[in-house]
């Protein structure tokens, strides 16, 4: 069963949270946070000259909360790129202690939410990889399928294409969506690539007709309720080569979604 879009958002937060406490009770950063209050007096000594920077109340909790808040929506998407967009957040923690210390002389240790964010993201990256392991790129895809369109020992191919259609405002479940499809691309030939925003592909060597018919139902029935869930709709199309020396962009193209 698909593990629900809101647990998938909100272990981030909770461990960041985590660290960010850890690593402010441990005292682990004391010393690189005082580097850091010693580097921004030097850097606004005129402007702070003689102001006594006090530390805030309860710095861990603090740390700990905003670390949280901060991770509470990394992105769910599986797109490479996604993973990474945590990153910003990383320095959000020195620049808000910076602030504090400039505008009410209070010191905030920021670097135990910095690294517990840093950490987080890259736990974050990995996570999401897990459903990346057999998602190709288009030109993998391609490349696959003319090398198996030659070969009539994989023959007949299929290629299946799918669409998901909804509100556009609104991320796609593809981090739902994908394990369903990578169940039907295990064998050697076989190839997943995303097209697009909202698009996927399959090519699926040893497949008639008949066979890519049968899957593309079992994927309708699969992805059921995954669509009921985020109101959306489940566009399939595919196209079958029995013969060699087929052509992939016709196979594309009579594969067109519908």
């Amino acid at each position: 069963m698909p593990v629900s879009g809101r647990r998938r958002r909100y272990w981030p937060a909770w461990t960041a949270g985590l660290l960010a406490l850890g690593l402010g009770l441990s005292g682990l950063t004391a010393e690189m946070d005082a580097a850091l209050c010693r580097g921004l007096h030097a850097a606004g000594r005129f402007y702070l000259a003689g102001q006594d920077s006090t530390p805030l109340p309860g710095v861990a909790l603090w740390s700990s909360g905003l670390a949280a808040l901060l991770c509470l929506r990394l992105p769910t998407g599986i797109d490479r790129r996604a993973a990474w967009h945590g990153l910003p957040r990383v320095l959000l923690p020195v620049l808000l202690a910076a602030l504090l210390l400039a505008l009410l002389r209070r010191w905030w240790p920021p670097l135990a939410p910095t690294l517990a964010i840093l950490l987080t993201v890259l736990l974050h990256a990995l996570w999401q990889a897990r459903h990346q392991r057999r998602v190709f790129g288009a030109y993998a895809l391609r490349w696959a399928a003319r090398r198996a369109l030659r070969d009539e020992d994989v023959l007949p191919c299929s290629l299946l294409r799918l669409q998901l259609q909804g509100d556009g405002g609104h991320r796609l479940p593809w981090s739902e969506v994908l394990p369903a499809l990578q169940a039907r691309t295990r064998r050697g030939g076989d190839r997943l690539t995303r097209c697009g925003r909202d698009g996927a592909a399959l090519w699926l060597v040893s497949t008639d007709a008949h066979a890519a018919e049968a899957i593309a139902e079992e994927l309708r029935a699969d992805l059921a309720g995954v669509m009921a869930r985020h109101g959306l709709h489940c566009r399939l199309g595919h196209a079958t080569q029995a013969a060699p020396g087929g052509d992939v962009n016709a196979l594309w193209d009579a594969a067109q979604p519908n």
